[in-house]
């Protein structure tokens, strides 16, 4: 079975940010949510919007955004912030199902449901 040809993982440019230790997660740099998880949620929102400036493609920030938006109740935000993770990466499970979650805070059911059925694609 081949797999592709393998390369050297290399740290994106947003590394070292407080939202963004370096992280090895399958050859991906993920921002961590360690200000979120420290309930500093403004410095949080602050940094995951500092490395998506840095880069705009990465989806792991945008859903870190929206996970500490949608904390502080800004579930317009958090939809927008997920909706752009799935715009960049339209397989990302964790993307459609924070989605639907929100959806669901917001008591539109039918909306989730379609949200969390993402395309098999």
């Amino acid at each position: 079975m081949h797999f592709g040809k393998l390369t050297r993982w290399k740290p994106p440019a947003f590394t070292g940010l407080p939202c963004c230790p370096p992280n090895k997660h399958r050859g991906l740099q993920r921002p961590r949510p360690r200000l979120y998880n420290q309930k500093k949620l403004d410095e949080a929102i602050a940094c995951y919007k500092k490395a998506i400036e840095i880069d705009p493609k990465h989806a792991f920030a945008y859903i870190n955004l929206g996970e500490a938006l949608r904390a502080q109740k800004k579930l317009p935000e958090a939809i927008a912030a997920y909706q752009k993770a799935i715009e960049i990466n339209p397989k990302h499970a964790s993307a459609y199902n924070n989605l639907g979650n929100v959806l669901r805070d917001q008591k539109k059911l039918p909306e989730a449901i379609a949200a969390t059925t993402r395309p098999s694609s």
